[in-house]
């Protein structure tokens, strides 16, 4: 059976191009070997591009979610690794997200968070998506009624503040919104929570930036609550995931 995939690009050129870039071996055999540990099928030199069918909001409705574990695909743990994110700290926030699509029965492993109404924000190297009901993930801090919240376009960006800030996750509240479109969803966990200091890690997109103007509103309606952007540490990349990979040391 081959692979089903989505982008104009062929599957195998992003595998391999992945493979390289992560240090691993990136021959034909070790693509196909790859691709049946991520995708949960057969190897076949035959990789098939279909449409572009996973991505965004369209997800939602492509595929289902089978099952959630603990992580213990080698596949995922690479791409965290990748990533710049230890398998301990992966492990304590994410499961393992085995997901099928409702159509050609392809299969795929995912990182995924779970959120709020029940779905999961899903993450592989080549997909990024909500399944299942789409909702914010809230992540409480270790400090009990925390003073400071902490709003990320993804949990990737998440984890890499947590890395690269440690005192993130003791001293404040974390959102996920999963998506620019749950900005919304946010306000409810951040209007009268007795925040005061709201941090904005949002993308360095057009959608990154139409979301800190909505936060930066919220916050002048709510007296008590400064808004920060953090953008300027990493302003010369997308996200913070991106400059934390791009600067991690050797």
């Amino acid at each position: 059976m081959a692979f089903r995939y989505f982008e104009t690009s062929t599957v195998c050129e992003r595998i391999q191009a992945y493979l390289k870039a992560t240090g691993e071996d990136h021959t034909l055999a070790d693509v196909i070997r790859w691709a049946s540990n991520m995708f949960a099928q057969p190897a076949s030199d035959s990789i098939a591009i279909e449409g572009n069918d996973v991505q965004g909001n369209k997800a939602q409705l492509d595929w289902r979610i089978v099952r959630v574990e603990p992580i213990e695909d080698i596949a995922l743990f690479r791409y965290l690794k990748s990533r710049g994110i230890s398998p301990k700290l992966g492990s304590h926030y994410l499961k393992e997200v085995y997901l099928r699509h409702n159509s050609t029965l392809d299969a795929m492993y995912t990182l995924g968070i779970p959120n709020e109404d029940g779905g999961y924000g899903v993450i592989n190297p080549f997909l990024e998506a909500n399944i299942g009901p789409q909702a914010i993930s809230f992540v409480r801090g270790h400090k009990p009624k925390a003073n400071k919240v902490h709003i990320f376009h993804d949990f990737m960006d998440m984890l890499s503040a947590f890395i690269r800030f440690p005192q993130l996750r003791d001293s404040g509240d974390s959102i996920c919104l999963n998506s620019h479109h749950q900005i919304n969803d946010a306000f409810a966990y951040i209007k009268d929570f007795g925040y005061t200091k709201l941090y904005d890690w949002t993308s360095n997109t057009l959608e990154g930036k139409q979301v800190s103007k909505r936060l930066r509103a919220a916050s002048i309606a709510e007296p008590q609550l400064r808004h920060f952007l953090m953008h300027k540490i990493y302003a010369r990349y997308r996200t913070l995931n991106d400059w934390h990979v791009a600067t991690l040391g050797p």
